[in-house]
């Protein structure tokens, strides 16, 4: 099994979340090392285009896959009303329903 060096660029990106985010902990993101560029059901693509299944998978993700369609719809209707999500709203009542 052959290893390759992480490009400049993303070691830059991972050690500017990690400064910022939890500074001294840990999380999950620590153990994948991969900036990832996007996202379609159960798979990620990093920013070389190199394509991996997503065994993370948060509860969203789990549930509905990545950049569901539908989801991604009932998101950017709710964001151009309401953008916080401390309250009760019916686009939450929907994403239940999907």
């Amino acid at each position: 099994m052959s290893t390759t060096a992480m490009p400049a660029s993303t070691h830059h990106t991972i050690a500017l979340e990690r400064s910022h985010r939890l500074p001294g902990g840990q999380s999950m993101t620590d153990l994948s090392g991969l900036v990832v560029d996007r996202a379609r059901n159960a798979e990620v693509w990093d920013k070389d285009g190199k394509r991996y299944i997503d065994f993370f998978t948060g509860v969203g993700v789990c549930n509905i896959g990545h950049s569901h369609p539908r989801f991604l719809a009932e998101v950017g209707e709710q964001l151009g009303a309401c953008a916080v999500g401390t309250f009760y709203t019916d686009a939450r009542s929907r994403y239940y329903e999907l």
